[in-house]
């Protein structure tokens, strides 16, 4: 199949949608934890809520966290030792690649829309995905954050694609899939197991994966005349 031009983009956001994000931040705490010798329990719990599911900046992030365990030390001591971690840690597995691959092969576009600052672009660097997809718009970088339609508009100019029947695929509901919608764009919900609870507006299809997404995505576009 080759894609047609006004089927050509695919949008994707970077976190818990191309990488599992929920795996490396795991990772961390755990040895967070052990390092500072911590009660795991309390600790652990202390470290999901004061991430917001990865939505907190850092700075508040570890402001939260030190006063609630009692940590000493400079704030960007902790910032500087969680970045060097997660970047060590952060990639991309196998098949999404072969995914994304596949995507560029059948003729589609390829951009990472991402809410967050300038270590979004770090992160991709670090996952090989600045080499696999025509463009990338970080919130902080370009100054919309998602849902706002002019960071899919910023997307689609730099991928030099229409907007027109492109895909979005992502995680959150609120930024990723009404971002869709604002953008009359079909999309792929990423639900990590949850089930969908928004209402007013719904997905176009739901996947667990991105690589179930993109095969979701070819299937899609094959059944269109």
């Amino acid at each position: 199949m080759t894609v047609g031009p006004q089927q050509s983009l695919a949008i994707f956001d970077l976190d818990n949608t191309l990488v599992d994000r929920d795996r490396f931040f795991a990772e961390w705490t755990g040895a967070f934890i052990r390092e500072r010798h911590l009660d795991a329990e309390v600790s652990l719990a202390i470290l999901r809520d004061a991430d917001e599911d990865g939505a907190a900046r850092r700075t508040l992030f570890f402001e939260r966290v030190q006063a609630r365990l009692g940590l000493k030390g400079p704030i960007e001591d902790l910032i500087d030792e969680y970045w060097r971690d997660q970047m060590a840690r952060y990639r991309c597995d196998q098949v999404t690649i072969a995914g994304l691959r596949l995507l560029r092969q059948l003729g589609y576009k390829l951009g990472i829309a991402t809410n967050g600052g300038a270590r979004q672009i770090d992160k991709i660097k670090a996952c090989g995905l600045d080499g696999l997809v025509d463009a990338v718009c970080v919130s902080g970088v370009v100054g919309y954050a998602k849902p706002d339609s002019r960071l899919f508009a910023a997307v689609a100019e730099r991928c030099q694609a229409s907007l027109e029947n492109a895909w979005v695929v992502g995680d959150r509901p609120n930024t990723d899939i009404a971002g869709a919608v604002a953008i009359g764009a079909r999309s792929v919900w990423i639900r990590r197991g949850k089930e969908w609870a928004e209402d007013g507006f719904a997905p176009t299809l739901v996947a667990e994966t991105a690589a179930d997404a993109i095969r979701l995505i070819v299937a899609a576009d094959t059944r269109d005349p």
